[in-house]
This record gives structure tokens, C-alpha cells and sequence, in this order.
């Protein structure tokens, strides 16, 4: 795609998002790398409907912290389905020098943008696997609860961008491979068979995550996570010294658990 130096940043970006057909885009494409990207489109529409649902439990975790967890937890395989194919397709760029290649590059700043965007969901989601299986009044949710709401506003900002600039040819991708599986083309029913094996995947994921997932809320319903923070009790045998900096950690991790549970 052909971008005028004139153009503003703002102008390259719709540009870039107005564009709706993958295959005249990816026309002096190999096969496999046609095949790759369709993979990666419908791998990111699948990837964007969890996550949206999951930013909508986040909107009133008092309520929703349950189904934020089990959610959470079914996306992870479609993460690592989507961020395998995306690596290869970004690898491909740097492993051939063809003009072809270089044509059918994406726009640099969205090349730029993708790495970070990873980075970003890679934290968001092992802070959050973290936290959860780590409990409600564990340590972790002292420094891990306000760094994964950081991070989730950081992700949300890339990822807005990101899907703003893809989304019109991914869902057009997508359709056209779900119309390809349902006429029982070879390449779609691979690819859909990808999405539907990770989405299961994250299922059978989530089931082991079920206990976590009740304890997590039943600490939200019941406030019995900061209580059980307060009422921890000192290990014996520590000196004074270390005795009062426990002490002196516990207060801090009551009052980032209140901070968070408050502004949650």
C-alpha cells in the first residue's frame, strides 16, 4: 500500500483502515503467507470478541469478577494460536528480501505499534494468571492488582488503534473463511479448525480455573479478602527488626487491597 509523504499521520491511519480486501493487498503473496494472514485475521476476530467481553466484566468487577477470571483464562490459548501465526507473518518480512515482501508490508508505525501491543497483552494476561491462582489475599495482590489495571488501560488504547486499522479486512477475511469452511474448503476448515480446538482449549483451561474463580468472588462478596490480609500473622522466630518490616509490608499491602477493591 502506496502512502503519500503528504499525508498526515491521522490520514495514513484511515487509509490504512478503509482498505477491506486481504487478498488484492496480499496479491504478490505466496500461498502460504496469504494462508498465514487469513489465519491471523480470523485468530483476531475471535481474540477481540473474548476480549471484548471480558473489558465489559471489568466495567463492575463486584459483580462480574467471576466470569472476568473464567474469561480470562478461555482466551489464553486463542492468545498463543493468534500471537504463533502473527510472529511467523512478522518474521517472514525479515527472512525475505523480495520486492513482493517489501510491497505488502504493513504501514511502519503499525509494524512499530505490534511489538509493544504484543509486550503489553503478554503482561496483561500472566498478571492476571497470576493473581488469579495466587488467591485473594495473597502477596501478589498487592503490587499485581494496580499493575494489571495499569497495564489494561495501556492495552486498551493499543488495542483500540490496532483494531481500528485491521478491522475492516479481518472481518471480511474472516467471513469469507467461514464461508470457505462451511463449503468445506481445505484452508478454511484449517484455520476455523484452529480457532474452534484453542477456543476449546481455553475451555478446558477454564474448568481447572473454576475454584479460583468462586474464591476470588466470594472474597469480593463477603470482604473477607482484606480481612484475612489484616488478620495474617507474623511467622515466628524472625528478629524485631524483620518482625516490624512484615508488619510494616502488611500495612501497605491492606492499603493498595483497599485502594484497588475501592476504585475497582
Amino acid at each position: 500500500m502506496l502512502y503519500s509523504e503528504e499525508n498526515s499521520l491521522f490520514e495514513h491511519l484511515f487509509d490504512h483502515a478503509s482498505f477491506d480486501r486481504l487478498d488484492e493487498e496480499r496479491a504478490r503473496e505466496s500461498p502460504r503467507a496469504i494462508a498465514v494472514a487469513r489465519g491471523v485475521a480470523l485468530g483476531g476476530v475471535a481474540l477481540l470478541v473474548l476480549s471484548a467481553l471480558e473489558v465489559l466484566t471489568a466495567l463492575d468487577l463486584r459483580i462480574a469478577l467471576f466470569w472476568h477470571i473464567v474469561i480470562g483464562v478461555v482466551l489464553i490459548p486463542m492468545l498463543v494460536l493468534k500471537l504463533g501465526l502473527a510472529t511467523w507473518r512478522f518474521a517472514s518480512f525479515y527472512r525475505s528480501s523480495s520486492p513482493a515482501h517489501v510491497r505488502s508490508a504493513p504501514w511502519l508505525p503499525l509494524r512499530l505499534l505490534a511489538p509493544l501491543l504484543v509486550v503489553v497483552t503478554v503482561l496483561v494476561v500472566l498478571s492476571g494468571a497470576e493473581l488469579t491462582f495466587a488467591g485473594p489475599t495473597s502477596f501478589s495482590d498487592t503490587f499485581l492488582a494496580p499493575a494489571h489495571f495499569l497495564l489494561a488501560g495501556i492495552w486498551l488504547v493499543l488495542l483500540f488503534i490496532h483494531t481500528f486499522a485491521y478491522s475492516k479486512r479481518s472481518l471480511h477475511s474472516s467471513g469469507h473463511d467461514l464461508r470457505g469452511a462451511l463449503a468445506r474448503r481445505s484452508g478454511s476448515l484449517l484455520r476455523t479448525g484452529l480457532v474452534v480446538v484453542a477456543l476449546a482449549a481455553g475451555v478446558a483451561l477454564a474448568y481447572t480455573a473454576l475454584g479460583q474463580a468462586r474464591a476470588w468472588q466470594h472474597a469480593m462478596d463477603t470482604g473477607t479478602r482484606l480481612a484475612a490480609i489484616a488478620d495474617r500473622q507474623p511467622v515466628p522466630g524472625y528478629s524485631p527488626r524483620s518482625l516490624a518490616d512484615g508488619r510494616r509490608r502488611q500495612a501497605t499491602h491492606l492499603r493498595i487491597a483497599r485502594y484497588v477493591e475501592h476504585h475497582s
